[in-house]
């Protein structure tokens, strides 16, 4: 299985991470995640901007970052596996960054694409021809 560890060094925090390839078990415990996100997380056309990208954060990287690392290793300073969104967010952003780039590099099937207006034509009717 792949691992990769990488550092993540500041005048407040001082972490090692080791992230994993997923494995089916790991895919689960991200579903998991998803779900509690997607059904604890507000949504609506109501919401902001920081509204919608909070939420966009919480579902995509939250979930897949906490399912695939395995260890954290902090000395004195207070990151843990089982830290709630709220945390999560209060990490700094450089750290969440380096780290979301680690998991979704060893598991790039999970990463959210969206579908192009030409992938959703249904099968048989003819596609506008590409630009290439």
């Amino acid at each position: 299985m792949n691992e990769e560890t990488f550092e993540y060094k500041s005048d407040k925090l001082n972490v090692v991470f080791t992230v994993r390839q997923a494995t089916v078990f790991d895919g689960m415990n991200r579903s998991v995640l998803l779900s509690q996100m997607y059904s604890t997380t507000p949504s609506g056309e109501d919401m902001s901007e920081v509204e919608r990208l909070r939420r966009m954060l919480l579902i995509r990287t939250y979930p897949a970052c906490l399912a695939v690392t395995s260890v954290i290793n902090r000395g004195d300073d207070a990151i843990l596996m089982d830290m709630t969104p709220e945390e999560f967010l209060q990490l700094p952003d450089v750290l969440v960054m380096q780290w979301e780039e680690v998991v979704f590099r060893l598991n790039p099937h999970w990463v959210i694409r969206r579908r192009s207006s030409q992938e959703n034509v249904p099968e048989g009717e003819a596609k506008e021809p590409s630009e290439d």
